[in-house]
């Protein structure tokens, strides 16, 4: 019931996304053509999916919400987590006074998923793109259609009765990890967004923007000169500390 709402959710505010996915691929695009030295994490991706985020969900947010996800996040980092969740209802509640519990959790789910998943294709693909064409203008680059990089590490199941899978019997309880990264290497990009009814409901969103993204890349007549990628500490989405860049015309 709460997917079908949501489903209902994007489709009625499907006309306004389009608007504002142009305009954010417009916005990247300008990011770029200023040249010079730019951190694609700070200055390009927390920037772009923060005002996607506040779209599809009417949200902002303001600490990442993947540390729900990781076990490692200390006591202090727990209680800030649930305080900026606490913010996020209310803020929520406010702006839809008319709203159910149903309806405010489905607009608070947008924008937690939304956000780190969304940030993680976005600088995996942007990021393997860009290192493969360091001195490649913009323009001469063969931009890919679709993201072929998983936005999330690995997914993670708990098997409910006794099953069998690839030979090996696993009793109730176990902890099944699906790699995610595996599915690029197959070369599907539909993989990387779940399937049946586990299909990622904003994929045909992020897959709109993505190709709005390297169509208004591709008309830029600039090159990256330089890339530094930095380690990755978000256990959960591959979003590198930094990836600083050299942009030159």
């Amino acid at each position: 019931m709460l997917r079908d709402a949501s489903s209902r959710h994007l489709q009625t505010i499907n006309e306004s996304l389009k608007i504002a996915r142009l305009a954010l691929a417009d916005w990247a695009a300008g990011v770029f053509a200023t040249t010079g030295r730019i951190n694609l994490v700070a200055d390009v991706s927390e920037r772009l999916i923060r005002k996607m985020v506040t779209d599809l969900s009417g949200a902002e947010i303001r600490l990442s919400p993947s540390l729900i996800f990781d076990p490692a996040t200390s006591l202090r980092k727990r209680r800030e987590l649930d305080a900026e969740l606490g913010r996020i209802i209310a803020a929520l509640r406010r702006k839809n006074p008319a709203s159910d519990d149903d309806e405010i959790g489905m607009l608070l789910s947008f924008a937690v998923l939304a956000n780190d998943a969304s940030q993680g294709i976005l600088m995996a693909n942007l990021t393997k793109t860009l290192a493969e064409n360091i001195s490649v203008r913009f323009d001469h680059i063969d931009w890919p259609q679709k993201p072929t990089e998983a936005g999330i590490r690995f997914i993670e199941r708990i098997a409910t009765c006794p099953v069998e899978i690839g030979g090996r019997k696993l009793a109730a309880g176990s902890v099944v990890r699906a790699e995610m990264q595996g599915a690029t290497r197959d070369g599907d990009a539909a993989l990387l967004f779940g399937i049946g009814r586990h299909v990622c409901l904003g994929r045909g969103f992020f897959w709109a923007f993505w190709r709005d993204l390297v169509a208004a890349l591709a008309k830029l007549p600039v090159k990256v000169a330089t890339i530094d990628i930095g380690p990755t500490s978000n256990r959960v989405f591959p979003i590198p500390d930094y990836v600083w860049i050299e942009v030159t015309n």
